[in-house]
């Protein structure tokens, strides 16, 4: 009965120790997941930024566009105006 005994306590640390060698292991993927989705959060949050930041630039350029051509309107009209006058 001792000897069953000492066997079975042989086999909990034995299979203790399997068990936590296997949680230590699966620890570091767990990490790897962790940190790449703090990675492609900040990506997103990159990418958003450029894409508003882009879009307030083309914003921009669209209302610059209109001025430039109100401005050679005119200028055409004047053009004009003096051909005829």
């Amino acid at each position: 009965m001792l000897i069953a005994l000492v066997v079975l306590y042989g086999l909990y640390h034995l299979i203790r120790g399997i068990g936590l060698k296997i949680v230590m292991a699966l620890e570091r993927p767990a990490g790897s997941l962790d940190r790449q989705a703090e990675s492609m959060a900040k990506l997103t949050d990159s990418i958003q930024s450029f894409v508003e930041r882009d879009r307030s630039e083309h914003r921009e350029i669209i209302i610059l566009q209109k001025v430039l051509v109100e401005r050679f309107d005119h200028l055409e009209n004047r053009l004009i105006e003096g051909k005829n006058g």
